[in-house]
């Protein structure tokens, strides 16, 4: 698999291929998650918006995980990027590396890097993918296909303290007491397969806690 930003079509009619200028990221690279790589995006990139691939399934292990999964027939949602011209390659590269993927040992390398279709709304365009490569047997499935959904946050409510799902409309639960709200958040999380992110009162992120 080539993973140049752009590809060349062999033949009497052979041309270039307009480079691929997008990257769609489902997971820690999202703006709102934990991987400091998420700033190469910000500072070499600009944020699209949010979009989906269709017929992809997403689960939750060590780290989110995609796979392409045509007889579900789910939504994948993640954010896309459109990278600068100049340091695409480096950007590219530099996550290539964070995702442990190997252009010269796909077979041996963690994720893969593929071009797909995102949609955004109504309009459709080519992005890099980094698909998970091992087995997902095992792993909790996301139905919902978001993994910002998978967390659930701790945070401050005035003089209280709410329990609330990422992306939820409502509060899980509401306490005056911030150690009775994250231990009651922990319960959930584990029992859901959730990140636990627990907040400060200037609501800032204090810490994160991963399922058991």
């Amino acid at each position: 698999m080539s993973t140049n930003s752009s590809t060349t079509l062999k033949g009497p009619k052979a041309r270039t291929a307009r480079p691929i200028e997008h990257i769609f990221v489902y997971g820690t690279l999202r703006n709102k998650a934990r991987a400091k790589e998420r700033l190469l995006l910000a500072e070499h990139g600009k944020r699209i918006g949010l979009g989906y691939v269709r017929n992809a399934s997403l689960f939750l292990g060590e780290y989110p995980y995609a796979v392409p999964d045509r007889a579900n027939g789910n939504r994948l949602v993640g954010e896309v990027y459109r990278l600068n011209e100049r340091s695409r390659e480096e950007v590219l590269s530099r996550l290539d590396e964070y995702e442990e993927f190997d252009p010269n040992n796909v077979a041996g390398s963690l994720y893969r890097r593929e071009p797909i279709k995102v949609h955004l709304g109504e309009d459709e365009l080519n992005a890099w993918i980094y698909w998970y490569n091992g087995p997902v047997a095992n792993i909790p499935h996301l139905r919902h296909g978001n993994y910002l959904r998978s967390q659930i946050h701790v945070v401050p409510n005035g003089s209280e303290w709410m329990v609330k799902l990422a992306g939820g409309n409502q509060a899980e639960l509401v306490t005056t007491n911030k150690s009775e709200a994250v231990k009651k958040a922990r319960v959930m999380a584990d029992k859901r397969k959730l990140i636990l992110v627990v907040h400060g009162r200037d609501g800032r992120i204090k810490e994160r806690i991963e399922p058991r």
